[in-house]
């Protein structure tokens, strides 16, 4: 959630030293629905199928261009995330009275009242995980089996629910709302809303340990972040709800606008290339009850560079040779180049006729013929590895 006093704030800001647009320039966007309403969550499931919530429903959308079919009524929505049997995990009851008067660490949490549903993907049917956090407006789950909520309107931050015991306090981020944890699994990263916009990060194994990870600055510090997601490299991808844009932050001090002109985007996921919903495109909802789709918003991988191959290098000389003469070379298998190169294999190589072949242990055997005293070009080769040259000396 996200109060409008944010957007007030930006529009009356300069748009001096904002953020400049991502590289390559902005996404296609795409409008997949409208009217559904305030939206304020959305996530696929492992099927591939798109879940969202509005103000008082959780929907399913099966397939691209389908009509949206309600799951169950979700009193006081708040974040989305995967279970790992395929359930959903969705805060319900995220009521902001409780989080403001009752949700505080000084109050010990006692009369909070958010809670956090696993909802059957199919039916609808859903058990209470965990009930007394101050908020449940974003969640995240690690590895583990932990389950990390929080609470945007105060400093209480993040709660943690790990094997059934609640840590209503479990670390301090003020203002935390979208969650997500990196590739990793070393760090949880929370959107900070009612403050400068930044992203704080939260080491998991030491939740006393946390950061700013990145920070606005100039009018985008009255963004709003919201939802958060991030793509397989950990680049953080945010909802700037108070500025209706969607920003990608690939580090500390490294931000850019890839969407401009939305309306208070809440929360954001790319797509499961099943059912239409391509793993390139980055879907978004917000407060106007629009799913919009962000069209190759996933930067294409990055080119992985080919190892250069092993060569095969003259190790020994050959004694001095007569013309016809059978002879014998010893060659090194390197790898690498100058202070790096290491050898890893050898390779002995005899000169007779003009064939060649290769024995089970990859040993390759040469044959040709020596005309005359003098040096020679040897094209050598040995499985697994390009052919590659090695000049022999076969006279002094």
């Amino acid at each position: 959630m996200v109060a409008a006093g944010v957007v007030a704030s930006a529009s009356s800001a300069s748009p001096a030293r904002a953020a400049p647009d991502c590289p390559g320039g902005l996404p296609k966007k795409n409008i997949l629905l409208q009217g559904q309403s305030t939206l304020e969550s959305i996530v696929f499931d492992r099927r591939g199928r798109l879940f969202f919530t509005n103000s008082d429903s959780l929907l399913r959308l099966d397939r691209r261009g389908s009509a949206p079919h309600v799951v169950t009524a979700i009193p006081g929505r708040g974040g989305l995330e995967l279970a790992a049997n395929g359930q959903l995990l969705v805060g319900a009851n995220n009521d902001n009275t409780s989080a403001v008067f009752w949700g505080r660490p000084e109050t010990g949490g006692t009369g909070a009242s958010a809670e956090i549903w696993r909802v059957d993907p199919d039916t609808g049917a859903h058990s209470v995980l965990v009930h007394g956090l101050p908020m449940a407006n974003g969640i995240a789950r690690s590895a583990d089996g932990a389950v990390y909520a929080s609470d945007d309107f105060s400093s209480a931050g993040i709660g943690r629910v790990f094997h059934g015991h609640l840590d209503r306090f479990w670390a301090t981020v003020n203002s935390a709302n979208g969650l997500v944890i990196d590739p990793t699994g070393r760090y949880l990263f929370a959107a900070q809303t009612f403050q400068p916009a930044a992203v704080a990060r939260v080491e998991l194994a030491h939740p006393d340990h946390v950061e700013t990870y990145w920070s606005a600055s100039g009018s985008d510090i009255f963004g709003g972040p919201d939802g958060i997601t991030r793509d397989e490299r950990g680049r953080l991808y945010v909802a700037a709800n108070g500025l209706g844009q969607v920003w990608r932050v690939d580090g500390p001090g490294r931000m850019c606008v890839l969407a401009r002109g939305l309306m208070n985007t809440s929360s954001l996921y790319f797509g499961s290339d099943a059912n239409g919903f391509s793993a390139r495109n980055l879907y978004v909802v917000g407060f106007d009850g629009r799913l919009i789709e962000l069209v190759d918003a996933r930067p294409a991988p990055a080119a992985v560079p080919t190892a250069r191959p092993p060569k095969l290098r003259l190790g020994v000389h050959p004694r001095r040779t007569s013309a016809g003469e059978r002879t014998r070379f010893r060659f090194r298998v390197t790898t690498g180049r100058g202070a790096a190169r290491r050898a890893v294999g050898h390779a002995t190589v005899r000169l007779r006729g003009s064939s060649a072949r290769t024995d089970p242990g990859g040993r390759v055997t040469i044959v040709a013929t020596l005309p005359r005293r003098g040096r020679y070009l040897v094209v050598a080769s040995k499985r697994g590895y390009r052919r590659a040259r090695a000049r022999v000396r076969a006279s002094g």
